[in-house]
């Protein structure tokens, strides 16, 4: 319960919902919500407000706690996502908005993969709409590398997910 409370929360840090708000979206009964709200507020995860008699959550964006779960869970579903052809994968880097713990709801999930079997992986991959998979062989990688431009950049400062040691 507190876990969907918290995704929910997570996908729109900085937005405030209402307790109503919450409820609706994740189809829970009121007293449910009302304890996951209570506990998160309790465990510093979830800031709340009055305006008036309405009762306001939020998470806060730049929390670096908040920002530190959004990443664990972004790297979480990249390991699931990869799961079926990760004995496929040389490497897998995480990165953009979901490797800084930016992403938003509407964010894609960026990862690159290389792979001596680009197209196996690619039609693994391509069944997930919200990931937006980078699939290279290892050469094309070596060549993104070598050319050092914006890409490449992004890809140094990735999160490691998936590959073989060594």
């Amino acid at each position: 319960m507190q876990e969907s409370v918290l995704n929910l929360l997570m996908d729109a840090a900085g937005v405030e919902h209402t307790e109503l708000e919450v409820r609706q979206v994740l189809a829970l009964p009121r007293s449910s919500v009302q304890r996951a709200l209570k506990e998160l507020v309790e465990q510093g995860l979830v800031v709340s407000r009055s305006v008036g008699r309405t009762r306001l959550y939020s998470l806060d964006a730049d929390d670096p706690m908040i920002r530190h779960l959004k990443i664990a869970r972004a790297i979480a579903r990249a390991r699931q996502v990869l799961s079926p052809v990760v004995d496929r994968i040389d490497l897998a880097v995480l990165f953009g908005s979901a490797s800084r713990g930016e992403d938003t709801l509407g964010s894609d999930l960026d990862l690159l993969v290389v792979s001596e079997v680009p197209e196996a992986v690619l039609e693994e991959l391509a069944r997930y709409e919200w990931l937006q998979p980078v699939v290279l062989t290892p050469s094309g990688h070596m060549q993104v590398l070598a050319e050092g431009g914006t890409f490449a950049h992004a890809l140094a400062s990735g999160i490691k997910v998936a590959g073989r040691d060594g």
